[in-house]
């Protein structure tokens, strides 16, 4: 005969199962996370040794789907998606969304604000950035969990460039946005061309550069063929994130979030170390190949420092949070003493009263 269990020996024996280290079954989070780049690639390949590890750690409980790009719907579409439940989140970039507010054309590119992209992310992680980034992407129905590293963009080149004085004149292909922005105040010509239309371009001579990926993607995607020199201008310092809509953010229990944030910032370190690597072989495979590795002198990245404050300063009259952002970075760089204060209207207009 089988005696029934009192409401306090059920909860004694409950207590003891966890006692002894027997936990209860977490329900599984399904998060379907469609990417911005194509299976094998560094990113997707990351992602999907990010999703593995979090079934892992949660026990179950975080169950990550890896989604290719376009799989669901367009790289621009993906917050739409979100908020209608057909993803439940994205590893993208800010600049895909520029559209709706100036302040994602901001999040999306730095330009050459900063040194490098580490010095940038420290903007991110103790300049105030992540807040502000997440204060945006709540008005847009998600939570951004972390940004993740993404290597800088350099100019292919028909010419030599090392000095910002080199950029005079030429034409450069490159998108419409800040980095044309750039390219105009130090007087470069910028011009928009389709991916085939600008090695067409190259190839022919009718334009000089183009501003088109990583040293790695460049010669990757052979667009050394008729222009022999790479320039590292830091004229472009893309950005990515990953982000879940809030009602899948609020699904997750309180562990699970930490979780998922934690390893978002564990993912970004393995991403940079990944991309380091790639660059590290592009240089040597570069110069196989008889392609001249050129970098701006000092002097040019604080000119090209100042000119994408200027671009951001401009951009961010477009809206309240551009504003915030681009007054944030000022700030921050200041701080570093990577930019001179800025004068006050009265003195910078040569006003005395």
């Amino acid at each position: 005969m089988v005696l029934p269990i009192s409401p306090i020996t059920a909860a004694w024996l409950f207590s003891a199962a966890v006692w002894c280290g027997f936990s209860l079954p977490v329900a599984a989070e399904t998060l379907r996370i469609q990417t911005l780049d194509e299976p094998g690639s560094i990113a997707v390949t990351g992602l999907e040794r990010l999703a593995e590890d979090l079934r892992s750690a949660s026990g179950g409980e975080i169950d990550m789907v890896v989604l290719p790009a376009r799989s669901a719907v367009g790289p621009t579409a993906t917050l739409d998606a979100m908020s209608s439940g057909a993803i439940d989140g994205h590893y993208s970039s800010p600049a895909y969304f520029a559209g709706r507010d100036e302040a994602f054309t901001l999040l999306g590119d730095t330009l050459a604000l900063y040194p490098d992209p580490e010095a940038r992310d420290r903007w991110l992680a103790e300049g105030g950035g992540l807040e502000l980034a997440r204060k945006l992407y709540d008005r847009h129905g998600a939570r951004l969990v972390g940004f993740v590293h993404w290597p800088e963009e350099w100019l292919v080149s028909r010419r030599p460039a090392s000095i910002v004085a080199d950029l005079s004149d030429l034409k450069v292909r490159a998108p419409d946005g800040p980095v044309s922005d750039l390219l105009t105040k130090v007087f470069a010509r910028p011009v928009v061309l389709g991916g085939r239309d600008t090695l067409a371009a190259l190839d022919r001579g009718t334009v000089d550069a183009a501003d088109w990926a990583s040293l790695a993607g460049n010669i990757d995607d052979g667009v050394h063929a008729h222009a022999p020199y790479a320039v590292h201008a830091r004229h472009s310092m893309p950005t990515t994130e990953l982000s879940l809509s809030n009602a899948a953010w609020e699904r997750l229990s309180p562990s699970a979030r930490r979780l998922l944030e934690n390893r978002i910032a564990q993912f970004s370190r393995t991403q940079r170390a990944a991309f380091d690597a790639e660059e590290a072989a592009a240089r040597l495979r570069a110069r196989q190949q008889g392609v001249t590795l050129l970098e701006m002198s000092p002097q040019s990245q604080q000119e090209l420092r100042r000119k994408s404050m200027e671009v951001f300063e401009q951009r961010g009259a477009g809206s309240a949070a551009a504003a915030e952002i681009a007054a944030s970075h000022r700030t921050y760089l200041e701080r570093l003493r990577l930019l001179e204060p800025a004068r006050p209207a009265r003195e910078a207009a040569g006003g005395s009263g």
